[in-house]
């Protein structure tokens, strides 16, 4: 997903989670937000695309550990395909 406002306009992320009582989800991007303090984001505030990373996903839902150079690696490697698309 793609931040749309804010001062991170423009910088893709991973959902790691969600906060259901404030209605936010849990945003990294291994970089400048890492793992170990996500941002808090409204989802009003986030375009999602049709893209999800099944390695992170499927390491998140069977409760294993992922780091921050998985997040970077998964995300640059979208990013390289989605320009190439253009």
């Amino acid at each position: 997903m793609i931040s749309k406002a804010g001062k991170d306009k423009g910088r893709w992320y991973v959902i790691i989670g969600f906060d259901l009582e404030k209605e936010r989800v849990l945003v990294c991007d291994g970089e400048k937000r890492k793992l170990e303090k996500p941002k808090l984001k409204n989802p009003i505030h986030l375009q999602f695309t049709n893209y999800y990373l099944r390695e992170i996903r499927d390491k998140i839902l069977s409760g294993q550990r992922i780091f921050n150079e998985e997040i970077r690696n998964a995300i640059r490697r979208l990013v390289g395909e989605e320009e190439v698309c253009k």
